[in-house]
């Protein structure tokens, strides 16, 4: 492979860094307004974001030292990024973040047909997987392997009424 088609890769990479890093960011900023659990994917998506950003910045030192425009482009992106975060904790200014985020919940909405907390409710609701399942099946028939959630079983136990606990406890061991 030619060195110009080299560089063209490596350039090509660092803008995708950057855009990957951008898309990090406010896929976090969406899954943090599914619930309280969202926040803690927020924070580890930081260092990832971090991540990504540096490597785009180091790419556009060491490769295109006088080519500003890369180096500017992998500055760029973490000011918009800080700032954005930033700018939620100064009064006058907190309706940039609050509006940026409703606007991401709109989309995602219109998109989904559903807000991004429901989306991801519904997605592991047993209950309601069921019940669509018991549905398209006119009530006769309950087939689990239609059921699909975003965690694994390996088993399941249909207990009548009454069972002792010993008992369910020797079936799901």
């Amino acid at each position: 492979m030619s060195s110009s088609k080299v560089m063209t890769i490596i350039k090509l990479s660092v803008i995708a860094l950057n855009i990957l890093a951008f898309l990090a960011f406010v896929f976090s900023l969406i899954i943090l307004t599914t619930d309280p659990q969202g926040v803690f994917i927020f924070l580890f998506s930081v260092p990832i974001i971090c991540i990504l950003i540096a490597l785009a910045i180091y790419l556009a030192k060491k490769l295109f030292p006088n080519n500003k425009m890369y180096l500017n482009l992998s500055q760029l992106t973490p000011i918009i990024l800080i700032s954005f975060c930033l700018v939620g904790f100064i009064p006058g200014l907190k309706k940039i973040p609050e509006t940026t985020i409703q606007f991401l919940i709109q989309g995602f909405t219109l998109t989904m047909g559903k807000s991004p907390r429901q989306y991801f409710s519904d997605r592991n609701n047993l209950k309601l997987k069921i019940e669509e399942n018991l549905k398209s099946s006119s009530g006769l028939v309950l087939d689990f392997s239609k059921i699909t959630t975003a965690y694994e079983w390996s088993k399941i136990c249909i207990f009548t009424l009454y069972t002792s606990d010993p008992v369910a406890d020797q079936l799901t061991q």
